[in-house]
């Protein structure tokens, strides 16, 4: 497998991107990035993706970003799904928890409302708190597309460290 495509783009798409990962033949590291957000925050999307491939120590890899909004956990897991269905990959490149999302959960809170999300749209997953429910569920089943599996562990791991 030379080519491997992550993530979602379109006119409705927000909060994400689409990333293309292909091997090459010589040891460079080429990345391409689009999108409506390159002009304010291009050069930090750069150091992200530079400082992940770095992490893993890949060279000869050529990475298309198309982005639509994006943040650093969602990118950071659509190039992880990817990379890790081409390389081979031993170490996961796991964000920082925020601290916000540092503590115990307890069971004498009542959980009567459970929002449930698809672990594979960030932009649902950046909105849940507004509503207010008792619990949100991140899930991996069945609202997730069988081909989209993978990309929403990811995801969801980098979501549970990065998003209050």
């Amino acid at each position: 497998m030379n080519q491997v495509i992550s993530g979602n783009k379109g006119k409705k798409v927000r909060s994400d991107c689409m990333i293309t990962v292909s091997k090459m033949a010589n040891s460079q590291v080429n990345i391409n990035l689009t999108g409506k957000v390159k002009t304010m925050y291009g050069r930090l999307i750069l150091q992200q993706i530079h400082e992940q491939i770095s992490f893993y120590g890949i060279q000869g890899i050529q990475i298309d970003v198309e982005d639509s909004g994006a943040l650093p956990f969602t990118i950071s897991a659509r190039i992880e799904a990817a990379i890790t269905k081409i390389f081979d990959i031993k170490e996961f490149y796991i964000p920082d928890i925020i601290p916000e999302n540092q503590y115990q959960t307890t069971k004498d809170r009542f959980r009567f409302s459970r929002l449930y999300i698809p672990g594979n749209t960030p932009s649902m997953m950046i909105n849940a708190g507004l509503h207010k429910p008792n619990g949100i569920i991140l899930d991996l089943e069945d609202a997730v597309a069988p081909e989209k599996k993978d990309e929403a562990r990811f995801l969801v791991r980098n979501a549970l460290c990065q998003v209050n």
